[in-house]
């Protein structure tokens, strides 16, 4: 047999024919060829199957060559996809079924001829939400936007604002203004998501870890927010500022689920988390807003501005920064935790423009000792609030040291 077609016959028996590279050996010249054009020279049994992605985006994976009559595996969507749509297999036809899958979810190919196997994608659901605005259909009654999908892309929280912004599209659509994800597992709403848009509701995973800068910023619709169930860890820089309507933001020491409870995660409230929404207050007259003990920082100005009236902040924060409570015009009592173990330290201008305040305690917990040495230091800075003109004087009780206004 001629050693061009020995060669040959040796890579089709891999079953895949792959191009070869220029070099000489032995007098003899390597080609790239085609491998369908091998297969039509040679007219032995093998047959290619050809794959088109049919309009998504990335490379199509490699032609196949093998034998006639033989089974292959049918790859993955590993190099190529399509933004709002999820890959949903192969098919025989443009735009026509996938071939069967398996327990597993692989196709697999009895060849028989030569094939052009086409991609076949399945619309998610913010794709599925913004063709129908494009087609100029409302917003569902009740504007509740509920995610299927385990994940969102990128390029889907992207979107997100055009489907919570009234009449992006046209005067017709209106817009969402619930969102439900609580199917997927997403750990993080990314910055600006929803800033400026008419959200009214939001409903978290319980995966959620990360509330990214600017997230919700300026949603003057929004009305509450609820940790309770997630894994939150930090909600980051201006998440939430200049909410005007939001009333309630639910954190607390301990989550329940089920008969059992576990410590709140959220280690980290950053700068302006929650500064100017003017309407967040406690839950009651007599319910403390709860800044739980697994925070250990809270940034500047990161509740300037709100309403509460009670705050109590758990004995994990080592340090509270300039702004922190500034503003805060309702607020008349506010309490630290202390453990014994971290000392805490207030940076001044911490309760600037607060003239109801008058009173600030440190109640030391079970079985620690409290002195006065162990409160912040400088009384000028840090309890120079209101008007500039209160003066406050430190009273030691028992476990509780308590900072009063001096008539």
């Amino acid at each position: 047999m001629n050693r061009k077609y020995i060669l040959v016959a040796m890579v089709l028996s891999a079953s895949v024919l792959s191009s070869c590279t220029k070099e000489k050996e032995d007098n003899f010249t390597y080609k790239e060829v085609p491998a369908s054009q091998v297969v039509s020279d040679l007219g032995i049994g093998s047959r290619v199957v050809t794959f088109s992605i049919t309009d998504g985006d990335g490379e199509a994976p490699a032609d196949v060559v093998a034998l006639n009559g033989s089974e292959i595996d049918l790859p993955a969507a590993t190099s190529f996809g399509l933004d709002g749509y999820d890959f949903d297999g192969w098919a025989t036809s443009y735009n026509g079924t996938p071939l069967e899958k398996d327990k597993d979810g692989k196709q697999k190919l009895k060849v028989a001829d030569n094939t052009v196997l086409y991609a076949v994608w399945k619309v998610r659901t913010v794709q599925k939400a913004l063709d129908a605005f494009e087609k100029g259909e409302k917003v569902p009654e009740g504007g509740k936007l509920v995610i299927e999908e385990k994940n969102l892309t990128e390029w889907e929280f992207k979107q997100l604002w055009k489907l919570f912004t009234a009449d992006y599209f046209s005067e017709v659509n209106g817009s969402y203004t619930e969102i439900d994800l609580s199917k997927t597992e997403i750990t993080e709403i990314p910055k600006i998501t929803f800033a400026n848009t008419d959200l009214k509701a939001i409903t978290f995973p319980e995966t959620l870890k990360t509330i990214g800068e600017e997230a919700f910023e300026n949603c003057n619709l929004l009305e509450s927010v609820d940790f309770e169930k997630t894994a939150i860890e930090t909600i980051g820089k201006n998440a939430f500022r200049g909410c005007n309507a939001l009333k309630s933001v639910v954190i607390s020491n301990e989550i329940k689920e089920g008969d059992k409870k576990r410590d709140n995660t959220l280690k980290s409230i950053e700068e302006g988390a929650f500064l100017n929404c003017e309407a967040l207050t406690n839950k009651d007259a007599a319910t403390l807003f709860v800044i739980p003990a697994s925070v250990s920082s809270i940034g500047n100005n990161a509740f300037s501005g709100t309403a509460f009236t009670k705050i109590e902040v758990g004995a994990g924060v080592k340090l509270v920064k300039s702004g922190t409570f500034g503003g805060c015009t309702s607020l008349t009592e506010i309490t630290f935790n202390y453990n014994g173990i971290d000392k805490l330290r207030i940076n001044p201008n911490v309760f600037y423009d607060c003239p109801a305040l008058t009173k600030i305690s440190y109640k030391a917990e079970k079985g620690v000792d409290l002195a006065i040495g162990e409160i912040p230091g400088n009384d000028e800075e840090v309890y120079s609030i209101g008007d500039g003109n209160h003066v406050y004087e430190v009273v030691e009780t028992e476990k509780v040291i308590t900072v009063t206004e001096k008539n």
